[in-house]
């Protein structure tokens, strides 16, 4: 049936079909097993069963319907098992959808209606646990798929303790969209890279309109307590604010690390393409605790204070750097092996790929 699909399938499916009449109303049933069935590169399963009636086909049709998989590969996430259950009239068919796998387990409640143009989804409930991180939906949300239009509305989800809220539609040739970020945290990044430890919260409103090809909108973030320690003169607060304007990108923000001094930051994109032309700076004193945690080892401790200014330029794919770093009474420490290294002054100079050391001055070692 590959041909008909239109997508090349494999593996065996064995299935009966009955057609029932009574009462003038036309009814099917189905019950259905496979064995390592596949279709083309997004899914295969190494089991399927499945068992469905419908009732009134030609009136107002309404379904039972189960479906169950086991160990399912669907858009190259490995699973253990997905289960769908389904039932009622098209106009508001109640479904319930379950997967596990390895780093996964999720429950989601829904109501689905068909429409006259498309279909109005209702979820009603959300439960997750993605690698170690609970996600749970606080109200229910709507989706709306109607001609080429697809519309978000009230999501809102609880993130560990954080939360976020969606609401936008998008179409082939327009996009609205608009998210709300309150209190996440930033250690949610193990997700995707679980070496990294990171700390602090993140708050922020972003607002896009436009098109896809060239969007325009707004965003506001804040960080707080950021880090890689718990340590509060490792950690930094973080302000960014930045407009998108048909495809170009305006960013300007602050770095405040609690140690004390600041960053400022500017950057300007007139695409976001690989070939757009980067204009970026950044400049400010910060106090050299700050890198403390992401020094290898963890014996290591640098102390004093480093005045930066750097700017960007060219290709963003390979922008050219210009723009120095001084440090002032710096210091090093390894408390494994006991070596103190004190006044330490240098002036380090970038242009491009060249790297020049200025000036540099280290007072002698001290005894430990």
């Amino acid at each position: 049936i590959g041909p008909l699909a239109g997508v090349a399938m494999a593996g065996e499916l064995s299935a009966d079909i009955t057609l029932d009449a009574a009462n003038g109303r036309q009814s099917a049933h189905l019950s259905a097993t496979g064995q390592r069935i596949a279709a083309g590169d997004v899914f295969k399963t190494a089991r399927l069963d499945a068992a469905a009636t419908a009732d009134d086909l030609f009136g107002k049709p309404a379904i039972s319907a189960d479906v169950k998989l086991a160990d399912p590969v669907i858009a190259d996430q490995t699973l253990t098992q997905v289960s769908l259950a389904a039932k009622g009239p098209l106009t508001a068919l109640e479904t319930t959808l379950s997967a596990t796998g390895q780093d996964l387990t999720a429950v989601t409640e829904a109501e689905i209606a068909q429409v006259a143009q498309g279909y109005r989804v209702t979820v009603g409930s959300l439960t997750a646990d993605v690698k170690d991180i609970k996600l749970k939906s606080r109200k229910p949300a709507l989706i709306t798929l109607e001609n080429d239009t697809t519309r978000i509305e009230n999501v809102d989800l609880a993130i560990e303790d954080g939360s976020l809220q969606l609401n936008g539609s998008i179409a082939p040739d327009a996009m609205e969209f608009a998210a709300t970020i309150d209190s996440l945290p930033l250690s949610l990044a193990r997700a995707v890279a679980p070496d990294l430890r990171i700390t602090g919260r993140l708050n922020g409103e972003v607002a896009l309109s436009g098109t896809m090809a060239a969007p325009s909108g707004r965003f506001a973030l804040t960080g707080t307590n950021i880090g890689a320690s718990d340590v509060p003169v490792q950690q930094a607060d973080l302000d960014v604010a930045g407009t998108l304007a048909q495809g170009r990108l305006d960013v300007k923000g602050a770095v405040k690390p609690k140690s004390g001094g600041e960053l400022a930051f500017t950057a300007a994109v007139p695409s976001l393409s690989a070939g757009g032309q980067l204009e970026a700076r950044a400049n400010g004193t910060f106090d050299l605790s700050l890198v403390d945690a992401f020094l290898a080892g963890g014996a290591d401790r640098v102390k004093g204070k480093a005045e930066l200014d750097v700017a960007a330029a060219g290709q963003l794919s390979a922008p050219h750097v210009t723009g120095r770093v001084r440090l002032i009474d710096a210091g090093y420490d390894n408390l494994r092996y006991g070596i103190k290294l004190r006044k330490i002054e240098a002036d380090v100079r970038a242009d491009g790929p060249a790297i020049q050391a200025a000036s540099m001055f280290q007072g002698l070692p001290v005894n430990s």
